[in-house]
């Protein structure tokens, strides 16, 4: 009898245990930066939390100088914080030739191009998936997700797998069309 009482407690925690986790990926939601494709594909996506930096770089076309766009989380919203450059013009064209320069978007696009030494990073992390697809526009922005998505799209990214779950497809549409 002792053997079944334990045999049946073990099981009801076990239970227990494995009912809470499933619970946690259903309930637990992660803030991430998802980076799209104009077809909707995830090129890329990774967790931030207020504060992360993103950092845009890419040669002026119209001042051919070197410009890094210095951009923080913040909230939903992504805050350019700061411009580099050498160029006084390229300043005076981004109209913050005298002022710290300040932006929010919800919402970045940015085109990805061969010539221009793009470049992105994420928390000083460079995305290379951008680089593998030159001459194409990008959607930049933040949702927050389950946490079982965000780990679903992790693995198919490390696996080197289209990152393009129909469930999903159709909600960050609605959501940002």
């Amino acid at each position: 009898m002792r053997i079944m009482h334990r045999k049946t407690l073990l099981f009801l925690s076990l239970s227990g245990v494995i009912l809470l986790c499933l619970s946690a990926l259903v309930l637990i939601d992660v803030r991430c930066i998802l980076i799209q494709t104009d077809d909707g594909e995830v090129v890329h996506v990774t967790s931030v939390r207020n504060g992360d930096s993103l950092v845009i770089s890419h040669i002026n076309s119209i001042y051919d100088a070197p410009v890094e766009e210095h951009l923080e989380v913040d909230e939903n919203q992504f805050t350019l914080t700061r411009v580099v450059t050498d160029s006084q013009g390229v300043l005076e064209y981004y109209g913050i030739a005298d002022t710290t320069p300040r932006g929010k978007w919800s919402v970045i696009r940015i085109f990805s191009t061969e010539g221009r030494n793009f470049a992105f990073t994420i928390k000083g992390i460079p995305v290379d998936t951008l680089k593998e697809r030159r001459h194409s526009h990008f959607n930049v922005h933040m949702q927050d997700r389950p946490l079982y998505l965000f780990l679903f799209w992790k693995v198919k990214a490390a696996r080197g797998q289209p990152l393009k779950p129909p469930d999903t497809l159709q909600s960050v549409r609605r959501n940002n069309p």
